[in-house]
């Protein structure tokens, strides 16, 4: 876990290391990588989260974009 996290950290897709297998994130198709405690350690799940506070932060983050 801590490598996924560092590795998140520096390049912001843990997808494209090659290490997961999995969609991108995108505004509009907001899947998110879940991690389990289970046999299979990661599974993808839809962001249906505060679609709200979501979507004020995307348009947030997109209008002060440097």
């Amino acid at each position: 876990m801590p490598s996924y996290l560092v590795l998140f950290v520096t390049t912001f897709d843990l997808i494209e290391s090659g290490d997961l297998q999995g969609p991108k994130w995108t505004t509009s198709s907001q899947n998110l990588l879940t991690f389990l405690d289970s046999l299979i350690p990661q599974t993808i799940t839809q962001n249906t989260f505060r679609p709200e506070t979501i979507t004020y932060l995307i348009k947030l983050d997109l209008q002060y974009l440097i």
